[in-house]
């Protein structure tokens, strides 16, 4: 149990600072991108470690951070609409 808890971490922070490597390396940083990369890498890492047929107990915390990504991510979506179209 404590060992998928760890793989999943682990992995998350892996894609979030191969993310970061690789933005920060081709001076392509920006925020919004790396939001968008980290949500897809939460939500495959949350797949790759999923147990099927069993639920763990710790799964549930792990469904409430996913709806926080998905819920900044909205944020910015929002920002950067509005932005765009005070631009017009």
């Amino acid at each position: 149990m404590v060992e998928q808890r760890l793989r999943f971490v682990g992995l998350n922070v892996a894609w979030l600072l191969g993310t970061l490597l690789v933005f920060v390396s081709l001076g392509a940083f920006d925020v919004g991108r790396f939001l968008v990369v980290g949500v897809v890498g939460f939500f495959l890492t949350a797949e790759l470690t999923a147990t099927y047929g069993v639920e763990s107990a710790w799964r549930w915390r792990v469904r409430a951070v996913g709806v926080l990504w998905v819920l900044v991510f909205g944020a910015v979506v929002v920002m950067n609409v509005a932005r765009i179209i005070s631009e017009i």
